[in-house]
């Protein structure tokens, strides 16, 4: 090639390639550190997201085994539940204020009324027996029986343990 000629390079020219090659490998590493950093971030992220649902989950869980073994009690004895149950049921009313949809609290104070009506109307029929309050006391228990076949429905979606964050 004719007037370009390579000159020599410094040990200046040289150290000043290097230092420069050097920073940009540095850079290169220093990028690919920050991204594997930001997936551990993102990843820590999400098990606390999951671990937050896993949390609710089981607080919820409890109030739905709560609410099944107070109708369980029901209709296994076919008489009303002994206090302690009702305690339990009603802290578990309670505490669905927190964790459920408005509707979830409504449900079960509406259980918690059928459930009254029912000790109601089997203390009468034991002590005045006729048919009519007897009649009252079995469709009590009968919408009971149906409301415990059917108390998932109360929670819906609610109970279900997903780690899809568009469903809560």
């Amino acid at each position: 090639m004719a007037g370009w000629e390579l000159a020599p390079l410094s040990w200046e020219a040289m150290a000043a390639f290097s230092a420069v090659a050097a920073a940009a490998v540095v850079g290169v590493r220093q990028t690919n550190i920050a991204r594997g950093q930001r997936d551990i971030q993102a990843r820590q992220v999400h098990l606390e997201e999951v671990k937050l649902r896993t949390e609710v989950f089981d607080r919820r869980f409890a109030v739905y085994e709560d609410v099944r073994k107070f109708l369980a009690a029901i209709l296994t004895e076919g008489r009303p539940p002994d206090p302690p149950t009702e305690h339990v049921f009603l802290a578990a009313v309670e505490r669905s204020r927190f964790l459920f949809r408005p509707q979830v609290y409504s449900d079960l104070n509406e259980v918690w009324r059928k459930a009254s009506s029912y000790r109601a109307a089997h203390n009468v029929a034991k002590a005045e027996f006729s048919q009519e309050r007897l009649d009252a006391e079995s469709a009590l228990f009968r919408w009971l029986a149906d409301r415990a076949l059917k108390v998932h429905e109360i929670f819906g979606h609610e109970l279900v343990l997903t780690f899809d964050p568009a469903v809560s």
